[in-house]
């Protein structure tokens, strides 16, 4: 049968009493109920009753920790976006720290350079002086 639903449903295939197979939506609701009937009639019902009980059970966590893995997954994407972006913004600083720096030094290797120079003609002067 073609879904009529917008999401896919998970399907299960199932061989009924015809001994033909046929697929069924895997969380179809009161999808034990044939079990249950059957159990009813034979000596093993209580125990049939007691296993479909643990079987919605588990079914029912079951979906619960799909929504919280769910849930996880798309922290995760967020979280890993954010740093993504973090580390993207600590390259770009320290690039900008890095030029800073050399142009500090730049400036500062030129101060000296002058300052060099200045001591060199006075040195001069100073040997002219002498002379």
């Amino acid at each position: 049968k073609p879904s009529t639903s917008k999401e896919e449903e998970k399907l299960i295939r199932v061989i009924e009493k015809d001994e033909n197979i046929y697929s069924k939506p895997l969380f179809e609701a009161n999808i034990f109920s044939s079990w249950r009937e059957s159990a009813k009639q034979g000596t093993l019902a209580p125990k049939y009753l007691e296993a479909m009980a643990i079987i919605e059970r588990t079914q029912e966590k079951l979906l619960e920790v799909e929504s919280r893995a769910r849930q996880a997954e798309e922290k995760f994407d967020d979280v890993n976006e954010k740093l993504h972006y973090a580390l993207i913004r600590n390259k770009d600083l320290e690039r900008e720290l890095e030029t800073i720096l050399t142009s500090s030094r730049q400036k500062e290797f030129e101060g000296r350079e002058e300052e060099n120079e200045g001591e060199r003609e006075d040195r001069e002067d100073e040997e002219d002086d002498d002379d």
